[in-house]
């Protein structure tokens, strides 16, 4: 009998769901057609934490509603694709929420605040980047925001003047540049940067008054032809 009722309360806790409920602003505007996504936080023994992620979006009034979740910790982000804001768990903690079984937990406001778009002009003479992605192993030139342990990979895109990264990243932050390329020497046209062997590291501060001014860089040549 008493493993016959374990069994049935093991099978009641794993059916277990319930829903979270909640709403995603910039300053006292709600937020439409934001994507919100609900994630599993692994449990101390990881082993038996079953990987879960939904995704839904915020209705006109910026209110969201994740359906059906199994019971258990979750963590909550909202961010607008294609815009100017910063995502909610982009540079600080996500939203913690408990889902239980047969109720709706309130996942409060999330919140997207207006970001300054970072902009890195990566100068290339002779075109050789563009030429040799994706040809030449390793003729990669990336570039990677971080603030502590916070990171944001910047979106290369083909610009009037070669390539450009961009990143959508806070005002009043300390940030630092990551430009990593194993294969080119890349050049701070500032002269502000600092080499770091396989990256080059510039510190970055945006003010809420700042205008938005490309961060120049510029490939100097290849590093083996240079060994």
């Amino acid at each position: 009998m008493k493993t016959t009722l374990f069994l049935m309360a093991s099978v009641a806790l794993l059916n277990a769901q319930g829903h979270v409920s909640g709403s995603v602003m910039t300053g006292k505007i709600p937020v439409e057609g934001a994507l919100v996504s609900l994630s599993v936080i692994p449990a101390a023994a990881p082993a038996i934490t079953k990987p879960y992620y939904a995704v839904t979006k915020t209705n006109a009034a910026g209110k969201f509603l994740i359906e059906n979740a199994p019971a258990g910790s979750y963590r909550l982000c909202g961010q607008l694709e294609n815009s100017s804001l910063v995502g909610s768990c982009d540079w600080q903690e996500p939203t913690p929420v408990i889902v239980r079984d047969r109720a709706t937990s309130d996942g409060g406001v999330l919140s997207l605040e207006p970001g300054y778009t970072m902009v890195a002009v990566l100068e290339d003479p002779s075109s050789s980047v563009l030429q040799n992605r994706g040809r030449t192993y390793g003729a990669e030139v990336s570039m990677l925001v971080t603030a502590g342990h916070y990171f944001k990979p910047a979106i290369a895109v083909l610009g009037k003047n070669g390539l450009e990264y961009k990143a959508i990243v806070p005002f009043e932050k300390q940030l630092e540049l990551h430009i990593v390329s194993s294969f080119y020497r890349i050049a701070d046209l500032e002269g502000k940067a600092e080499d770091r062997g396989n990256a080059v590291a510039k510190s970055l501060y945006f003010t809420r008054e700042q205008k938005e001014i490309p961060v120049n860089l510029k490939v100097l040549g290849v590093k083996s032809l240079q060994q």
